[in-house]
């Protein structure tokens, strides 16, 4: 359901490739399904890539402290 959101196949091919990229596809299909406006949309997408790409790179936590 990206392709509902974004119109340049290589952003719609990034946003699928990566970390949690089939997290984001479901999350727009839910979008969707919600009939949020395409901008709002957008930005809650936007949100989540980089919340995952946070996740995916933030350093552990050094529990021994």
């Amino acid at each position: 359901m990206l392709v509902h959101y974004f119109r340049r196949p290589s952003r719609i091919e990034q946003l699928r490739s990566s970390t949690g990229g089939n997290l984001l596809e479901g999350f727009a299909n839910e979008l969707s399904q919600g009939r949020y406006q395409w901008v709002a949309a957008r930005k809650h997408i936007r949100t989540a890539e980089h919340v995952l790409h946070w996740i995916a790179h933030r350093n552990p936590v050094d529990h021994e402290r």
